[in-house]
């Protein structure tokens, strides 16, 4: 049997349990724009990735914020929060009542 893959996941969402069928295109646009930087810096500098997840396995989470407030500078980024192997970037707009969630994770696909 192979060896399962390791992926890093992306994506924006509402969370769970707080509506259904409500999601703003504008809103993800906005975050997809917001965050391009920082996954332009993850890519880009060994360094800023290596203690991003040096912040996230030592569940640092004020050093996370400062990280990813660097390259993130949108005033809409309301939250920086670890999750056990990746981040949850929650955005606040004007425009709806709910907050957006950028997460990124890893997940395990057989």
């Amino acid at each position: 049997m192979p060896k399962p893959l390791l992926v890093i996941t992306n994506g924006t969402t509402i969370r769970p349990g707080q509506v259904q069928f409500t999601f703003n295109a504008t809103i993800n646009r906005a975050i997809a724009n917001a965050v391009i930087p920082l996954y332009r810096a993850i890519i880009c500098n060994p360094r800023y990735a290596a203690l991003v997840v040096k912040a996230i396995n030592t569940e640092n989470e004020a050093l996370l914020n400062n990280l990813i407030r660097r390259t993130v500078t949108s005033r809409r980024l309301v939250s920086v929060e670890i999750d056990f192997s990746g981040f949850f970037l929650g955005f606040k707009y004007p425009a709806s009542k709910y907050v957006y969630v950028n997460e990124v994770f890893r997940e395990y696909v057989m």
